[in-house]
């Protein structure tokens, strides 16, 4: 059995959202990581990743674009 994971003070808490371990605790809501992150920026994490991903590609084609006309 694996040992139950509890937050700073020593407690367990649930998230109360999808019911999974909460790693935090906004106001009176019990969150996991996942959760909060959609609930504060409206989106999953694996979204907010794509987006970097692809501005980054962006960035890089820009810069071999520019680099190109050096």
């Amino acid at each position: 059995m694996p040992p139950i994971k509890t937050n700073i003070y020593g407690d367990y808490k649930v998230c109360i959202k999808c019911k999974n371990h909460a790693d935090v605790i906004e106001g009176t809501k019990n969150y996991c990581v996942e959760c909060w992150y959609l609930h504060i920026n409206g989106k999953s994490i694996k979204e907010a990743d794509q987006e970097i991903k692809e501005e980054e590609r962006f960035k890089d084609k820009k810069w071999e674009t520019y680099s190109k006309h050096l």
